[in-house]
């Protein structure tokens, strides 16, 4: 995704595999103590196929994630609200 953003970041001549296994049963490790637990490297999986429109794609796609979870959390806050107001009155 860094490639996207500002591709001067990335320097894909030293790009090398990072972790490359089953991230499940390390999820609980992943959060609680960060990547570096897992992949000295900080990295996962192996970035050297990476390309700009990769980046663009999984930015994309994260963006409407986000996006879709937040609706959906705003729109159970305004239904909440409204459940209130209905019993109040």
């Amino acid at each position: 995704m860094i490639l996207a953003l500002d591709g001067r970041l990335v320097l894909m001549d030293r790009a090398a595999p990072g972790f490359i296994g089953d991230l499940a049963p390390l999820r609980e490790t992943l959060m609680r103590e960060g990547i570096k637990a897992i992949a000295p490297t900080g990295v996962l999986g192996d970035p050297r196929p990476a390309t700009r429109a990769h980046g663009e794609a999984y930015l994309d796609a994260l963006t409407k994630s986000l996006t879709r979870f937040f609706r959906g959390e705003l729109d159970r806050l305004e239904a909440d609200k409204t459940k209130a107001a209905r019993g109040a009155a």
